[in-house]
């Protein structure tokens, strides 16, 4: 029999009080949180919280959390404790105070009289905001006043300045009234002097002005000092409240004892060289003391070596002040060695010693500057200048050569300085006799000259050098380069010619020559030089027929040349074939006859003609030179005039190389011709040979001297007696030959070339400098721009140590010059010698001006005048100089310029100007560090303290040296200091620097004292949690003090909770450890203990509020409070899951206070966690027994009884439980009904009967009225002589119960139904039950049981049953209610398998099915109903359908087996075992059967030989692979791209992998390899290269490359073998439909290449109707395309484009393709799991899916479902024959 039985869940408990406020404010607003109530024993919190709501037990609600006096909630808000039975919220009162227990504080009894005056808050509005907070903890401030006040009189002063000391600090925090918590502090200090935290939190609250307060604070402090970090805080302190008061002696005083302690801490160095600038300012005796601290910051600072440096830098300008130059000297050298690469530190060590006459020094240092100078420019010029000064003050010309090499290898450098540098080398080196360094330096010099006069000199002196080193090579390279420009120079071609004679290269001679005729104008010129090439061809060369062809063109320029004519003559003359003997014979024949009739001739002109007949023989016939001589001598002893005889004489002995009878015969001819040019080119010839060939000057001389007696002036015989004389070494005479020259020469080229070379003859030859030094002045006369004389006059007379007169020469040439930059070199060259080697600083000075007002941006003249004003002395000269300098520079040189005249301004006291230009260097260079000090001084020294904060937070900004940063932040902090003096908006900034100053030195105590200086407690925003942090830091700094840490910490919660209030949760959490670490400190803490179990509470840490409770329970003396702190811990222990720790503290707490309600019901509340139910009801009977409240009594006497009732078992134990009740609250209904209820389990019924009308008879409630009723109902029922009154009673309840909700209605019929079973009114049971079932609804307990009621073995059982199912339905129809799916289930099994009505059965189930769809229950009787009538098929199809219709937010795990374990019974009875084994993965997923299943899945390989060759073709892919979205024209066009794909994308795979072995090609026999080769068969032929362990990976990669390439993650190859075949069958998928590329595409990019491919087949295709969205992407895309694509291709889409739509979306088709992947993925491996593994693995956004939700996930994510749908499908059947897996 199913028994309904109606109990009561819940309780009423009277409230006390009601009406009574939890708190009412004074008249005055003032709400003090106290009542003093003659009645109340203890006072009690206002309100107490209640905890998270929980379901309801058999013995009642878990207790509530007390929440402390001071909340931070809105004021007046009640906060309810936890609800008792149908019962509204208790309320306790409030009482007196509580008091704190303390080894020093004695307990006091809480006073029952109002306090004396104790200090007011602030109003509200003046007070800061924190939210919460502040608003009510004004009764703590009072509460603090009071407790002082008790023990003022007490007799333990330690005890009352601690207490003074928290109000203080409460005052602060809350009132916000500074002056009176520093009053309360100093009365602490008063009353306990030697307490530490008095103290601390007076000088914390206490100003720095006045000086006596706070110093005297201070020096208390140190007295109290326990160890250097506190006194070196309480050093810093006081010499800071000194530099406040301007007593800088005593400041600095400070300063050194803090230095004392810690040598290097920042902020005493910067304080201590602060107050000495000042002092020095006035007192210039400190500046040793100035000194040793700048030496002290210099190594407190070295990781910031610039900073460091300089400071050495602003040491030795003190040094040099003191006249200790070698020492400043020695600080310079220091900076020097710590930050060599700045230019500030660099120009000082250089000016000192420039102005020490350092020059060594000097050299050494610019040289070693130059060597790291980044300005290439800047570094020639250095290097130059060095070697100047080696050269010409130390004399250490090897020294200047290596400088000046290095100044001329910096080809960044400008050309004029690598000039300069090279100009002194070649001058260097000839000095000291070193002619191959000379040229060396020439050579460089002349790759830099561009002016072509200047190129031609440097030849000519180069090729003159060479010439006399013998380096013919070099001479003719160098001849031919300046004939190049000046082709008339005589002397180099005649160089070129004798060295091109040295070096056997005589076609180049014959080629020289030929082509120089060319150039010629003049025909005799043209005509002599042809002459010369055909000499050579003939007599060096042999070549007759070259030579042949030079003297024709020679006698065709000029008729009347000789040379030519012979020449040309003599060559002709000779027969073609000279060693025809027969010839021969004959000619010696005619000479013989010519010779006897000479004999026999007795007529002088027969004789003669028979004699030239011989001599013609010999010469054109035999070719016999010398025998033609022969004859030809005899004619002219005959006739000595005959010209004939003479000109073959001449041939003869030109071509038999006898050069002196030529000359002679040259005289002879001489001497009878008549015309006097023909004379004087015979004579000159004569000369020429006569000196070249033979050597005979004076015969030369003489014949040179016949032509000038007849003209004295004839340049041509000038110039050949100039020749002769130099060749013949008669430098002399050569010299007076060229004046002679030079007189009958005209002003010009040929003058100045004349001069150059009387110059070079005069210092070479004759060694007369001061003559070549007139003749090179001579040259300038000619020609006043040519470079050469400028360069050759000064290098003679400064090798002379004519450096005066080389400087005056210098200034003098640079008059007569016209370009501008060449006369300021030469002012320069000038200033040089001046300055370097006079020491005319005026004479330099006056020079560099000029080159300055020539080339205004030359620095090397600037850099110059600079350093000669500094040696003068005059640097205020320099200021306007500096200004138009800086105006006109670049960034770097202009920064430099800037430093020199900022520091030129300091020195002239003008810190306005220097201060304005600095910061324009620090505004372009912040890291300056020069620059910064400089700027600190001049602010300093302008006393702009604003501006000084702000650079030196600009100066900790740009450092990266802590220490750096700490010194500038200190100063920074003490001129803000002064900066906010009377501004209170500066606050902020001074805060800032000290959170800079926090980051930086965390453990520093003075750090953590400012900050408490600068803020109070009320301070909220961004400083709150920076001032809490500072407390916390201090609280460990003075942990040995236990209370003054405990304050700290205290103080650091405060602000931590106020912060939290603003929904910061983690200073919450950071209030709540220092509140515990404050109780830790200081035990007794009422503050620190309240605020612990504030937050706790907030915070939801139970094991804490359970510390904080036990913590109040200690400090508090009376015993109710005492009661409800412990069992609040007790109910937080509950919650923590301590039941034993609960437990007993809820015992301790009954004890303490036997009313508590929250101790008894957190106490009945622990038997749901196990507690022993019978020690449980032996505690509550002792506190029934000693409870006085009425409500306590109801609630442990409720409690006793139904733990005896449902636990125990004990009916009569609940019986006496609850008659003590009715005894002690005899009108209390709900224990009466209770003990109703508890007689009728007993089967008392006619006490049950008693207590159920006096029931009636107290209360006119409907409810209980009601289950009066039922229980009197029940009772008469088992009393025959009442069964009327039972039918009565029954009747009229269900009357009542008609009213009620059909929750509660069921319980009531159902208790009916019971009644009328008693009086064995059967119909009236059934009807009563079926309501029952109707208005339970989806609550089938009811239902279910009434299955058991009918015999369903049976026709007549199934057709009672059925006829009750039928009324169930019809009732619920009747009433309008919900029919359930369960009973139509019930039904429809019943008709189909009991009644043989399948169709009405199947029917029946269908209607559940749509009633619910997502009920798995009803799927599952439907299918397995379908499979007992065999329609295994049908019910297959309903599963499946039910799971991928069905929501899949709904699906189970559970759901998921049940239905899979179905679908699997009916795929297995269908003989679809792919299907089937699928059903089995998936439950093995799930983790549904043993777990040896799952591994043996995730196990399985790939047996042979799958797959098949050839198992897909592109058919088959397309059609049974690919979704319906995935097919079409898109498609069409991936495949006619793939062949582009590799160009436009252009990846290359070998860059993606680690090395070169990772690399796979189609021979490698790696296991990877071959996989892929396995599996690509499946596709055919797909060619491809394996790339393994791809670093940047983590899953595989196709790349479109040729061949295709296919890219493996490391650690590939330690997955399942299954899961990688799954991820590369995907690859080869793509590979093998023809769209590998697709992955490598975005969205945008993606839509770009198919409607921009259909653009390029059909231009026009969309008729502009393509969508913006596509059309931009397309568009962006086409003309690659369009270059890109094939002809073919380009036709292919021509054809696809009558297919295209304007809707096709490539987004929703490139998933498709990706559906197919997988699908392909499955067929070829017929593994479900691999699949779903990869796919789990390769999608983000299943990562860290819950178990729970692993079966909804694989219906609700798009890939998992469609392979799980896909496998499930009978299409893949023959997809996986195909591939060659078996049925």
């Amino acid at each position: 029999m199913i028994r309904f039985i109606l109990r009561p869940t819940t309780m009423t408990t009277r409230n006390k009080d009601p009406k009574r406020p939890s708190s009412a404010p004074d008249e005055d607003g003032w709400d003090d949180g106290l009542e003093t109530n003659p009645k109340s024993s203890a006072q009690t919190f206002k309100t107490l919280a209640l905890g998270t709501p929980r379901p309801p037990s058999i013995v009642g609600k878990m207790p509530t959390v007390i929440t402390p006096s001071q909340p931070p909630v809105a004021a007046g808000r009640t906060i309810q404790t936890m609800r008792m039975p149908m019962e509204s919220a208790i309320e306790l009162d409030d009482d007196a105070l509580v008091e704190v227990t303390d080894p020093e504080i004695p307990l006091v009894p809480s006073p029952s009289v109002s306090p004396p005056s104790v200090p007011r808050p602030a109003p509200a509005s003046m007070r800061p905001e924190a939210p919460g907070l502040l608003d009510h903890q004004d009764d703590l401030v009072v509460e603090l006043a009071r407790r002082a006040q008790v023990l003022e009189n007490s007799g333990t002063p330690v005890a009352l300045s601690r207490a003074l000391v928290e109000l203080s600090m409460a005052l602060d925090a809350y009132s916000g009234d500074r002056g009176e918590a520093l009053a309360q502090a100093r009365k602490a200090c008063e009353v306990a002097p030697d307490v530490e935290a008095a103290i601390f939190v007076a000088r914390w609250f206490t100003p720095a002005r006045p000086l006596g307060p706070a110093l005297e604070l201070v020096q208390t402090q140190a007295r109290l000092a326990r160890d250097d970090p506190q006194r070196l805080t309480r050093a810093l302190q006081t010499a800071e409240l000194y530099r406040n008061a301007s007593r800088l002696e005593d400041a600095q005083a400070f300063y050194r004892q803090a230095l004392s302690i810690q040598p290097a801490h920042p902020g005493a160095l910067r304080g201590c060289e602060s107050v000495l600038q000042a002092q020095f300012r006035v007192q210039t005796g400190v500046a040793p003391a100035l000194g040793g601290v700048l030496e002290d910051m210099a190594s407190a600072f070295t990781a910031e070596p610039t900073l460091s440096a300089w400071l050495h830098v602003e040491r030795a300008a003190l040094l040099n002040a003191a006249g200790k130059h070698d020492a400043a000297r020695a600080a310079l050298e220091l900076a020097m060695a710590q930050a060599f690469g700045n230019a500030s530190v660099r120009y000082a060590y250089a000016r000192h010693l420039w102005l020490q006459r350092s020059t060594e020094a000097l050299v050494n240092a610019w040289s070693r500057q130059a060597a790291t100078e980044p300005d290439a420019s800047r570094a020639a010029r250095l290097e130059y200048a060095a070697g100047r000064l080696a050269s010409e003050k130390l004399e250490d010309a090897n020294l200047a050569i290596t400088l000046h090499a290095r100044a001329a290898e910096r080809t960044q450098a400008p050309v004029d300085t690598r000039q300069s540098a090279l100009q002194e080398l070649a001058r260097l080196h000839a000095e000291l006799g070193r002619p191959r360094g000379a040229t060396e330096a020439r050579e460089k010099l002349l790759e830099l000259v561009q002016n072509p006069a200047r190129r031609c000199h440097e030849h000519r002196r180069l090729s003159e050098t060479y010439e006399l080193l013998g380096d013919h090579d070099s001479v003719v390279r160098h001849c031919h380069q300046l004939l190049a420009v000046d082709a008339d120079d005589r002397a180099s071609r005649d160089r070129l010619d004798r060295a091109l004679q040295a070096l056997n290269r005589h076609h180049e001679r014959v080629e020289y020559w030929t082509s120089e005729s060319a150039r010629l104008a003049h025909e005799k010129e043209r005509a002599d030089a042809l002459v010369r090439a055909a000499r050579i061809a003939e007599t060096k060369l042999r070549d007759v027929k070259r030579a042949e062809s030079l003297y024709r063109a020679a006698w065709a320029c000029d008729s009347s040349n000789t040379d030519a004519f012979d020449g040309l003559a003599s060559l002709l003359a000779h027969p073609q074939s000279s060693d025809n003997d027969a010839h021969t014979h004959r000619a010696r024949e005619r000479i013989d006859l010519y010779e006897q009739a000479a004999i026999l001739a007795t007529d002088k002109e027969r004789r003669i003609a028979c004699l030239e007949k011989v001599a013609i023989i010999w010469e054109d016939e035999l070719r016999h030179p010398t025998r033609a001589m022969d004859a030809y001598r005899r004619i002219v002893e005959l006739d000595d005039r005959r010209r004939s005889a003479l000109l073959g004489l001449q041939r003869c002995a030109n071509l038999a190389g006898q050069v002196d009878v030529l000359v002679q015969t040259l005289v002879k001819e001489a001497d009878i011709v008549q015309d006097p040019s023909l004379q004087r080119t015979l004579l000159l010839r004569a000369a020429h040979l006569t000196a070249d060939e033979i050597g005979d000057a004076d015969a030369a001389m003489q014949w040179i001297g016949r032509v000038l007696a007849r003209s004295p002036g004839d340049p041509l015989a000038l110039r050949a007696a100039w020749y002769v004389n130099r060749q013949t070494g008669r430098i002399e005479q050569a010299v007076e030959q060229l004046r002679l020259l030079l007189k009958h020469t005209r002003k010009g080229p040929a003058a100045f070339s004349l001069c150059m070379e009387m110059a070079a003859l005069l210092e070479e030859q004759l060694h007369r400098p001061l003559d070549a030094v007139q003749a090179y002045r001579d040259a300038a006369r000619h020609d006043p721009e040519h470079p050469a004389p400028p360069i050759e006059i000064p290098r003679i007379l400064l090798s002379l140590g004519e450096h005066r007169k080389a400087a005056e020469m210098l200034m003098d040439l640079a008059s007569q010059m016209s370009h501008p930059h060449a006369r300021s070199r030469l002012l320069v060259q000038a200033a040089e010698i001046f300055d370097d080697r006079l020491d005319d600083l005026d004479a330099a000075l006056m020079a560099l001006t000029q080159a300055l007002a020539l080339v205004p941006s030359d620095a090397a003249s600037f850099e110059r005048l600079v350093w000669v004003q500094e040696r003068r002395g005059k640097p205020t000269e320099l200021t306007p100089v500096l200004e138009k300098r800086i105006a006109a520079s670049s960034n770097a040189e202009k920064l430099m310029y800037s430093m020199q005249l900022a520091e030129l301004q300091q020195r002239q006291r003008d810190h306005a100007k220097a201060a304005a230009l600095l910061q324009t260097v620090v505004e372009q260079d912040p890291r300056q560090m020069p620059a910064l000090r400089m700027l600190e001084h001049s602010l300093r020294k302008l006393e702009r303290w604003e501006e000084l904060a702000h650079l030196l937070h600009h100066e900790a900004n740009v450092t990266t040296d802590p220490q750096v940063k700490l010194g500038a932040l200190w100063e920074a902090l003490y001129y803000e200091t002064l900066a906010a003096e009377g501004a209170a908006e500066k606050t902020e900034t001074a805060l800032a620097t000290i959170e800079e100053l926090l980051v930086l030195a965390p453990h520093d105590l003075a750090v953590h004292e400012a900050l408490l200086r600068w803020t109070g407690l009320p301070v909220q925003g961004p400083w709150g949690r920076k001032l809490a942090s500072s407390l916390a830091q201090l609280a460990v700094f003075h942990a040995a003090d236990s209370f003054l840490s405990g304050i700290l910490h205290l103080a650091a919660a405060w602000k931590l909770e106020a912060l939290g209030e603003q929904e910061d949760a983690a200073a919450t959490r950071q209030a709540l450890g220092h509140y515990r670490a404050c109780l830790k400190q200081w035990p007794h803490s009422l503050t620190a203990a309240r605020g612990l179990l504030r937050i706790a509470q907030t915070v939801g840490e139970n094991e804490i509020e359970v510390e904080a409770h036990l913590a109040l329970a200690k400090i508090e003396a009376e015993a109710k409070i005492r009661a409800a702190h412990r069992a609040a811990a007790a109910e937080a222990l509950a919650l923590q899951n301590q039941p034993g720790r609960s437990f007993d503290l809820f015992v301790d707490a009954l004890r303490d206070d036997p009313d508590n309600p929250n101790a008894s019901q957190g106490l009945i509340a622990l038997l749901d966690r196990g507690v022993d139910a019978g020690h449980l009801a032996d505690t509550l009977r002792k506190t029934l027994d000693s409870a006085h409240d009425i409500d306590q009594v109801v609630l442990v006497g409720g409690a006793m009884g139904r733990i005896a009732r449902d636990v125990l078992n004990d009916p009569n134990g609940a019986v006496e439980a609850f008659r003590k009740v009715r005894d002690r609250a005899p009108g209390h209904v709900p224990s009466l009904l209770e003990l109703a209820e508890a007689c009728v389990a007993l089967q008392l019924w006619f006490e049950a009967a008693e207590v159920a009308q006096s029931v009636l008879g107290l209360s006119n409630q409907p409810p209980h009225q009601l289950q009066a009723m039922l229980v009197l109902a029940e009772a008469h029922a088992h009393t025959q002589p009442k069964w009327a009154e039972a039918r009565q009673k029954a009747a009229e309840a269900e009357s009542r119960a008609e009213r009620l909700q059909p929750a509660e209605r069921k319980i009531v019929v159902a208790r009916l139904a019971l009644v009328h079973e008693a009086l064995g009114d059967n119909l009236e049971r059934d009807r009563l039950i079926n309501l029952s079932i109707v208005l339970s609804g989806s609550d089938l307990s009811a239902f279910h049981a009434l299955s058991t009621r009918h015999d369903t073995s049976t026709v007549e059982g199934c057709i009672a049953y059925m006829q009750q199912l039928n009324n169930i339905v019809s009732l619920s129809e009747a009433m309008g209610l919900p029919q359930q799916p369960a009973w139509l289930v019930e039904m429809g099994r019943l008709e189909a398998l009991r009644l043989s009505r399948p169709r009405e059965g199947l029917g029946k189930l269908r209607e559940a099915m749509a009633l619910e769809p997502s009920r798995v229950e009803t799927v599952l009787s439907l299918s397995g109903t379908l499979a007992t009538l065999g329609a295994h098929e049908e019910a297959a199809t309903e599963l499946r359908s039910w799971l991928f219709s069905v929501e899949p937010a709904t699906i189970t795990t559970e759901k998921m087996a049940h239905s899979m374990t179905a679908l699997h019974r009916e795929l297995v009875a269908l003989g679809r075992r792919p299907q089937a084994l699928v059903a089995d993965e998936i439950l093995a997923f799930l983790g549904i059967g043993p777990a040896e299943r799952t591994r043996a899945y995730r196990s399985r390989t790939l047996a042979e030989p799958i797959p098949q060759p050839m198992a897909f073709d592109r058919a088959m892919l397309e059609n049974h692979l690919i979704p319906a979205a995935g097919q079409g024209a898109l498609l069409q066009i991936a495949a006619v791209l793939d062949e582009a794909a590799p160009k436009l994308l252009r990846l290359d795979p070998s860059g993606l992998a680690s090395t070169s072995a990772a690399r796979l090609s189609a021979r490698s026999n790696h296991p990877r390899r071959a996989l892929v080769d396995r599996l690509a068969r499946a596709f055919g032929a797909i060619p491809c290269d394996v790339y393994v362990d791809v670093p940047s990976l983590t899953t595989p990669r196709i790349i479109p490359a040729t061949p295709t390439a296919l890219l493996l993650p490391p650690g590939y190859d330690q997955l399942p073998i299954m899961d990688q075949a799954v991820g590369l069958t995907r690859l080869l998928f793509q590979a093998a439909l023809g769209v590998a590329w697709l992955d490598e595409l975005n969205n945008e990019d993606l839509t770009g290449w198919l409607f921009g491919a259909l653009a390029v087949g059909r231009p026009g295709w969309d008729g502009g109707g393509l969508h913006p969205s596509k059309q931009g992407p397309a568009s962006t895309w086409r003309p690659t395309l369009q270059k890109t694509l094939s002809r073919k291709a380009r036709g292919k889409l021509d054809d696809i484009a009558e297919e295209a739509r304007l809707d096709m979306d490539p987004i929703a088709w490139r998933f498709a393709i990706h559906l197919a992947s997988w699908r392909c993925a499955y067929v070829v491996t017929a593994d479900w799991t691999a699949s779903i593994h990869h796919a789990w693995r390769s999608n983000r956004d299943l990562a860290g899916v819950a178990a729970e939700r692993m079966a909804s996930s694989l219906l609700a994510h798009p890939v998992l479902r469609d392979i799980t749908l896909w496998g499930l499908s009978a299409e893949t059947t023959p997809l996986l024959r195909a591939v060659g897996h078996g049925g």
